[in-house]
Order: structure tokens, then sequence, then C-alpha cells
């Protein structure tokens, strides 16, 4: 498994090597996450790029032609740290690096819908239980008691919460405090594109298929 250095490097080596490129990478263990921040004039780049975005609102400004834009355009990249494979996510408008993260990890793609299953792999040996128990049984049906005798059987379990977005809470919170935790998506492999019209597709790899 590569490094959270060496993903940098892979992805600094995917988006050109360019001094006006700037990258910030979240690590989630198994898999990273990187987002780019570009130097671009906002005068050369197109709608569908700014969207709803004010282009004051970008913090890098230099006067470069949008050609001059490395490959990605202003989306995240997802590497797996296993095997330093890289996959274009679509767009951090959408989602945040979180979200790809377990979608990948849940379903091997990385785009999909999310699901209210939460999964539990682990728990810091510092981590409160009560904590745990008190965050748990806010966002889904378990009581008390029943969360209890989860965490004495190990940190290994999987449960339902109320639904997908207390889901994506519920996992964000149980990280928080020392808790190794996923949200389940429901894997996609058609990614969506915003210009819809001669797009070089890239088909996001199934894990499952290459075994």
């Amino acid at each position: 498994m590569i490094s959270a250095e060496e993903a940098y490097e892979l992805a600094y080596d995917y988006a050109g090597r360019s001094d006006r490129v700037h990258l910030h990478l979240t690590d989630f263990d198994l898999v990273c996450v990187i987002e780019f921040g570009y130097e671009a004039s906002p005068r050369h780049i197109p709608d569908m790029v700014l969207g709803d975005t004010e282009a004051d609102d970008f913090d890098y400004i230099d006067d470069i032609e949008f050609d001059d834009i490395p490959a990605g355009g202003y989306s995240p990249i997802l590497i797996d740290k296993r095997n330093g494979k890289i996959f274009e996510t679509g767009s951090d408008v959408l989602y945040s690096p979180d979200c790809y993260a377990d979608c990948y990890l849940s379903s091997g793609f990385v785009r999909g819908e999310p699901t209210a299953t939460v999964s539990v792999s682990g728990i810091a040996a510092e981590a409160s239980h009560e904590d745990i128990v008190k965050l748990i049984t806010a966002s889904s049906i378990l009581s008390d008691a029943k969360v209890k005798r989860l965490l004495k059987r190990g940190g290994n379990f999987e449960f339902e919460a109320s639904n997908a977005n207390c889901a994506l809470d519920l996992v964000r919170e149980l990280r928080g405090v020392g808790v190794q935790a996923i949200q389940h998506w429901i894997g996609d492999d058609t990614p969506e594109y915003f210009d819809g019209e001669d797009t070089d597709t890239t088909t996001l790899l199934d894990l499952d298929s290459e075994e």
C-alpha cells in the first residue's frame, strides 16, 4: 500500500506538475481524495465550471488560458492507496471527499446513491462508549442497551440509521470521537457530466470485476 505522500506525488503527476496547481489531500486510510485549486483567470473559465459561483469567489487568480488547466478540470480525484489507481470523481459541488471515499469503499465506485446503512469496523481505545451510544441512538431506532451490547462484542457491526442524511452526519460524528465508520452507498458506474456534448468520458472501474 502506498503512503499519503506517494499518493500526493501521483496526484501532482496526474495534474501535470504545474506550479499553478494547489492540492488538498484528505486521507481515509485505504484511500485518499485530492481536491484541486487552480490559478486561473475567471474570464477564461466557462459557465459550466463556474455554475452559480461568482468569479470573484475563486481564491487563485492569474491571467492564463482555460486550456492551460491540467487534466481533470476542477473535479477531485480518488486514489486507492492499495494499488495506486486514480479515479475521477465528477464534481466537488455534489459530494464532499468523505462521500466519495465511503462510496468507493462500500461499492467499488466513486459515484452512487447514499443509503442509511452504517458499518463500524473499529473503535479507538480512548473513545468514549458513552458518547458513541448517544450518537447512534440519536440517529437510529437502536436502544441504549442494544448499542452497548454491540460495543461489548467488539468494534465490528452494522446498523441502519434513520435515513441516508442521518447516516452521513452520524458517520462524520462517529469519526470525530474515534470510531472507524463508513456509510454504505449503491454504486453507479455511469458518471454524470455537465457539458453534455462531445465529452471524453472516463469509465469508473469496478474492483470486483478485476478479481
